[in-house]
């Protein structure tokens, strides 16, 4: 399969995405990426745009997610996220550009991450010499996983369990909360009859629920959270509670800011075949996803300690990934 074919799913997204290969050449870029700047059309180098062309060669060598800026032609000035990418074409480097970038990400006003300036030409101010907190590091990490899984979807982790995804999300917390009132404040569970309920595509599903579980924390008027993870006619549910009075019939009327990057979340979810609905109870908001595959409860395969273990080391090794990031960024 070519690059070409391999990258189209971004093609139906708002948000802009292009590919580059070690020379800096344009081997895929969508839509949205081009109506942004005529520097995506195919076959261009791009590395004339970066001011500093190491961070790319460093993304695709050492295959660390790298933060850096671009400047265009036009003039204009956007923060990318470059994220490894080894197609079987050989090694590449995802350019995802978002206001999730360009925006203030840290609930802790005493450690200004980035600028609040809103994605619009010319406004990119990224970090600079400003630290990034372990939550800046956890959310950009499991962003740059859902565009990843959508062109390199897994197929070997079908063995881990809900109660899997449960123990990741508490001890993500546990490492990125602000304090332990916050923490206290983050309530993540799932019941009995699920804990073995398999999950299928386990790295796909747990970077969506990463990402949706700190936005949630971070815009619930207490930094609250309650996650449920449950079985219902043998299907997986998963139910997010925050207190926020913002009920909106979709995502990116929840959050209009985040609308470029949830359009990634959404498809991610389709290709997971999970459908989404919103709705509100006084101050809180709910959002529920629900799978539309059945798995019958007689299948459940209880795994055995070995299993167990295994799973547990992974959790631990994907947390500690998803609160690196290169120094200085």
């Amino acid at each position: 399969m070519g690059d070409f074919l391999r990258y189209n799913h971004f093609d139906r997204l708002s948000a802009p995405v292009a590919a580059v290969d070690p020379s800096g050449r344009v081997i895929y870029r969508n839509k949205a990426a081009l109506k942004l700047t005529r520097a995506f059309r195919s076959g261009r180098n791009v590395l004339p745009f970066f001011p500093d062309e190491g961070a790319l060669f460093g993304c695709m060598k050492n295959r660390n997610t790298a933060l850096c800026s671009m400047r265009f032609p036009e003039g204009d000035e956007h923060a990318v996220l470059l994220i490894p990418d080894h197609s079987p074409e050989g090694a590449r480097a995802l350019l995802v550009l978002a206001p999730l970038l360009e925006g203030a990400l840290d609930c802790r006003p005493e450690v200004p991450a980035f600028s609040a300036s809103a994605f619009v030409k010319g406004t990119a101010e990224l970090p600079g010499k400003r630290a990034l907190s372990a939550l800046d590091r956890a959310l950009l990490n499991a962003y740059a996983r859902l565009p990843a899984s959508i062109c390199d979807p897994d197929t070997a982790s079908a063995s881990f369990t809900v109660a899997s995804l449960c123990l990741l999300l508490n001890r993500l917390f546990d490492q990125t909360a602000p304090s332990r009132s916050r923490r206290d404040n983050v309530q993540i569970k799932c019941t009995r009859d699920c804990c073995d309920f398999p999950v299928v595509r386990f790295k796909e599903l747990s970077a969506c629920l990463v990402y949706l579980s700190l936005i949630f924390s971070a815009v619930s008027e207490d930094g609250g959270l309650s996650l449920v993870f449950s079985c219902e006619k043998e299907r997986l549910h998963i139910l997010f509670d925050f207190r926020a009075d913002v009920f909106r019939p979709t995502l990116s009327e929840i959050f209009p800011q985040r609308r470029i990057e949830l359009s990634i979340l959404d498809a991610l979810l389709d290709s997971l075949r999970f459908d989404i609905r919103i709705g509100a109870f006084r101050d809180h908001t709910q959002v529920e996803l629900s799978s539309r595959d059945r798995f019958p409860a007689h299948l459940f395969k209880t795994p055995d300690e070995e299993q167990r273990r295994y799973q547990i080391l992974w959790v631990c090794s994907y947390i500690e990934s998803l609160l690196s990031f290169p120094d200085g960024v």
